[in-house]
């Protein structure tokens, strides 16, 4: 349906103007971004027509190769804009798309009254739609973002004589190189012939190797039965590093293998988190923890001579993030890495320079920074970092200005950055994941009914807890940060609890009349414990650190004190504090471990339980990705504490009839351990068959289960870059 004379056309309340390029709601403007906009065009030049995928991707990017999963966004958020309901665009399945709303051309005259509407000045205001709801109008502003400023939406203002961008994703071009569903912690060959990835899936450890030329990949057998977990591959691509599967943050062994397979020889131990290794292949950054001192290193060792030297310590409340692999500049001369400060949202990278041991930081506009790699020209580095309803997304940091310029562009999220040596590519994982929180009455499988619904949800994956028995609280992400929310189980109506109010706001535990809750908060700038309101409205702190940080709170069986977990350069402890009198008291500390992750308390007030972390190495994980973890039990009576190793897909457990049992995760099941028998086999009581279960919860009277129910598929992807 072309108009040759005017390129105006209106549909409902829309008006488009092609020569203009402009979409009108009404006397608004609807902002769109360049390639959004041209997807409408190409629809509405041909109304009524069935446009295929190929048409639209030729039209659309004409010069460049792009997976579908462009096209897709495109339509995603148009389809936001106008409103689902409308369906102004029908999919036509495995054929492509068509635009169906009845268009009218419009006259000169109302193209002349058109052409005559003026942007406001400076930056536009855009208005939230009067007839839409909450997800276009989610829509409209991350449209309205991206038009206002283009690939540069992430950047510092630039002056006008700036330099070219290196990337932009119109420049990208994505291939798929597995469709398993089950691939991870990819590593690519220096010469980019070869890439080492874990296959969770496959039996005999995982570990494979991929010909990037053909895509035929081929198991790597290692002796001993271990189950990799990170993979690096040797500057020389002739070996892979690998550290077995277990927890970031538990020291393990990394090893070397021939990537035809064999025995590993061991090249370091004690290992927390990831690792990085030199281009020249002589050192290893990696990190170490010292439960005792609650201090961290960015350790150095030599791969020649053996010999280790500490780069940098981390002290409370400062910590290192772990879930990132340090990497050495092309030179060889700086090294990059993460903290994690008490309130910062991860927007720096520090580097560190060998040869004067200062340790600098290169500022960005990135928030939740998830993984760096230096580009081998050494004058940026690739980095990972959250994105609103986008998920991860890659982008390339300048140095040592710290610009950004946006490599991806989608609704796909990425975790892993391996690049070859030529730097024309990058391998990464592309992940889908969900987890939506559901109840179950009675542990019923066939009552079970959802909380929340959406195939991209994030709910209750870290925290999920009873906060009476007819209310739940979840973690939930609306966009970078995770906040908790509080939903009805009769009706699932929600209540956001901590919008704005810090980066961490996380360990719940609620009072069993539901007017409060306590959790770890760092709205202070340093974690503390806080008391909050039903509601959300009202929060005090309850404790102050100095030089601490303070996290899990768990209330006694009689509400009347809370525990907690303090974090101090001298160790962490277990404190009692006396919600009456206010009183606080050390009752548990150890020269040997540390409590971690959670404190639970058991309903009959017997038992405090904890992750007790140790300095010395951990058992890895099983060939079904199990992790061994060890758990400690307090007796409050004593003040002595056992512990009990389980084998877990999830680092914590939940006290269940009244403290004589508790419960815990493997994958898709909840299991029940005897608490006075640790050595008898655990019972199945619940399974998702085909899903995994994130988290769990019981109702205060034992009866009514909630989980965190999902998947995770994860994928490898190849992107070619300019």
């Amino acid at each position: 349906m072309s108009n040759g004379l005017n390129n105006l056309y209106a549909f409902d309340e829309f008006s488009i103007n092609l020569r203009e390029r402009n979409l009108w709601r009404e006397e608004e403007i609807v902002p769109l971004p360049p390639k959004v906009f041209d997807t409408l065009a190409v629809l509405v030049e041909r109304a009524g027509e069935t446009v295929t995928k190929d048409e639209l991707l030729s039209a659309v990017w004409p010069d460049s190769f792009v997976e579908e999963s462009n096209l897709s966004q495109n339509i995603y958020l148009l389809r936001q804009v106008f409103g689902k309901e409308r369906n102004y665009i029908k999919t036509i399945p495995r054929k492509g798309y068509k635009f169906a709303a009845e268009l009218r051309q419009v006259g000169e005259q109302e193209e002349r009254i058109g052409m005559q509407k003026a942007e406001p000045a400076g930056l536009p205001q855009y208005p939230l739609p009067r007839r839409r709801g909450y997800a276009a109008a989610a829509a409209l502003v991350l449209l309205a973002s991206a038009a206002i400023f283009g690939v540069n939406y992430f950047s510092p203002a630039a002056a006008e004589d700036s330099p070219p961008i290196p990337f932009t994703a119109d420049k990208v071009r994505l291939d798929k190189l597995t469709d398993s569903g089950t691939a991870y912690f990819p590593s690519i060959s220096p010469d980019g012939s070869f890439v080492a990835y874990v296959d969770t899936a496959a039996s005999n450890g995982g570990l494979r190797l991929m010909d990037t030329g053909s895509g035929r990949d081929v198991q790597v057998p290692i002796e001993g039965g271990m189950v990799p977990g990170i993979t690096e591959f040797a500057p020389d691509g002739k070996r892979i590093y690998f550290k077995p599967i277990g927890l970031l943050r538990t020291g393990l062994p990394v090893y070397e293998i021939s990537y035809f397979g064999g025995s590993p020889g061991l090249v370091a131990e004690n290992v927390w988190g990831k690792f990085g290794i030199s281009q020249d292949g002589t050192r290893m950054a990696m990190f170490r923890v010292d439960v005792s001192s609650n201090r961290e290193f960015l350790t150095l060792k030599n791969l020649v001579d053996g010999t280790e030297e500490t780069a940098y310590t981390a002290y409370v409340p400062e910590h290192l993030f772990l879930y990132v692999a340090p990497s050495f500049s092309p030179d060889g001369d700086r090294v990059a890495f993460l903290k994690r400060p008490a309130g910062d949202g991860r927007s720096a990278i520090s580097l560190l320079d060998r040869t004067t041991g200062e340790v600098t930081e290169l500022k960005t506009t990135l928030d939740k920074i998830f993984n760096i790699a230096w580009h081998p020209d050494g004058m940026g580095l690739f980095a990972i970092s959250k994105e609103g309803d986008k998920g991860r997304q890659i982008f390339y940091v300048s140095y040592p200005n710290g610009e950004i310029t946006r490599v991806t562009n989608d609704l796909n999220s990425y975790d892993g950055i391996s690049i070859p040596r030529d730097g024309k590519s990058i391998v990464t994982q592309q992940r889908d994941f969900s987890s939506n929180v559901w109840t179950f009455p009675n542990g019923a499988l066939s009552e079970g009914k959802p909380i929340t619904t959406g195939r991209y949800g994030h709910f209750g994956v870290v925290d999920l807890e009873f906060a009476t028995e007819e209310r739940v609280i979840f973690g939930g992400r609306a966009s970078v940060e995770v906040g908790l929310i509080a939903a009805r189980i009769s009706d699932g109506a929600r209540t956001q609890l901590t919008e704005s109010a810090g980066t961490v706001n996380t360990a719940i535990s609620a009072q069993a009349d539901g007017r409060f809750f306590f959790i770890t908060s760092n709205r202070s700038g340093v974690p503390a414990i806080w008391r909050v309101t039903q509601d959300g409205r009202h929060a005090e702190q309850v404790t102050t650190p100095s030089d601490e940080s303070h996290w899990f709170p768990a209330l006694s069986h009689d509400e009347k004190a809370l525990y907690y977990v303090a974090r101090t350069s001298d160790g962490s402890e277990i404190r009692m504090l006396g919600l009456e009198d206010g009183e606080s008291s050390v009752i548990f500390s150890s020269p040997e471990g540390a409590p971690t992750r959670f404190l639970e308390a058991s309903p009959d007030g017997r038992y405090l339980a904890f992750v007790y972390e140790t300095e010395g190495e951990e058992p890895e994980g099983d060939e079904n990705r199990n992790i061994p973890v060890r758990i400690g039990i307090l007796d409050l009576s004593s003040r002595t504490m056992r512990s009990v190793t389980i084998r877990t897909s999830r680092p914590r457990i939940k006290w269940t009839n009244g403290g004589k049992t508790f419960d815990f995760l493997r994958g898709s099941a909840i299991y029940r351990q005897i608490t006075e028998e640790p050595d008898a086999e655990p019972v199945k009581i619940f399974e998702l068959p085909g899903e995994r279960i994130f988290n769990f919860d019981w109702s205060f009277a034992g009866t009514d289960l909630v989980v965190a129910r999902g998947g995770q598929v994860s994928d490898l992807v190849r992107i070619a870059i300019n």
